[in-house]
């Protein structure tokens, strides 16, 4: 189980819980990551897999990748502008320690035969 400690905007200690972090990528009616990443061959094609996040990107990365996804641009990765959302709008402060705590467990690479190659066509005519 991993935790991360975080101070809120308000000057509270946060601690993220993995477990509930889970909950969220996969489960949460806004969040919703798993519709765009994939974590064990699960999930969509829009965004970057997700296995072995924890072990490519540090977690000042992966945290400005979900507070402002457009600060950068996942390598590989055609569009300019991303279609994920901040989440730092979107989730209350625990929630996103919690998904950081979780993303932080995925040091595993993909299950074999996982769609490692981002769409290259993001139109949505």
């Amino acid at each position: 189980e991993v935790t991360i400690e975080a101070e809120s905007t308000a000057g509270q200690k946060l601690v993220g819980n993995a477990g509930r972090g889970q909950k969220i990528f996969h489960e949460h009616p806004v969040a919703s990551c798993v519709r765009c990443h994939q974590v064990g061959g699960k999930g969509g094609y829009v965004g970057p897999f997700l296995d072995g996040i924890a072990l490519r990107k540090q977690p000042d990365y992966i945290r400005e990748s979900l507070l402002d996804p457009q600060a950068k641009i996942a390598e590989g990765f055609p569009a300019e502008v991303s279609p994920m959302p901040p989440f730092g709008v979107l989730l209350p402060e625990q929630d996103i320690e919690d998904l950081m705590a979780y993303l932080l467990t995925l040091k595993k690479d993909p299950p074999p035969g996982t769609v490692l190659k981002p769409v290259q066509d993001l139109s949505f005519e």
